[in-house]
């Protein structure tokens, strides 16, 4: 019988780019959202087609925004990477790890990064939410090998 896992402990790693690519993680890491993937719908309708309006889809897919929340630690050289990857535009691969042994691989480059807001009356840890945009495949792993932070 198979159980259900708990959400926590899920890992966001970024690619080295080698041919033989070997993925770091990005440390603390706060919160990942699910990748929306999606694809436009095209208008077919046409005069015989009643009161309803009829819809193909497009067959292209598009991804949107990804954006995680990390608590800001510097110097550290993953997150110093990420934020030199915003000003230089590189694609590179990412990775996310959930507890059940999947995973999800994809390529992306980092769009934006905001520094949260500072609130003197609920101070807060220091913390950046960045955004990538992700391009081309979004690939479904399984069976990753267990690894811890």
């Amino acid at each position: 019988m198979s159980k259900s896992k708990a959400n926590y402990g899920v890992i966001l790693e970024i690619g080295d780019g080698a041919s033989e690519e070997s993925f770091v993680a990005v440390p603390e890491v706060r919160m990942v959202p699910p990748i929306e993937e999606s694809t436009d719908d095209i208008d077919v309708t046409h005069h015989g087609s009643g009161i309803y309006r009829e819809y193909i889809r497009s067959g292209l897919m598009d991804t949107a925004e990804f954006s995680f929340d990390m608590n800001t630690v510097y110097p550290d050289t993953v997150q110093d990477q990420i934020r030199e990857l915003k000003q230089s535009g590189d694609v590179v691969s990412w990775r996310i790890r959930y507890p059940n042994g999947m995973g999800r691989e994809f390529k992306a480059y980092v769009k934006n990064i905001v520094f949260n807001e500072a609130d003197a009356q609920s101070p807060d840890a220091l913390v950046e939410t960045v955004t990538l945009k992700l391009t081309g495949e979004i690939t479904d792993i399984s069976e990753l090998p267990d690894v811890s932070l």
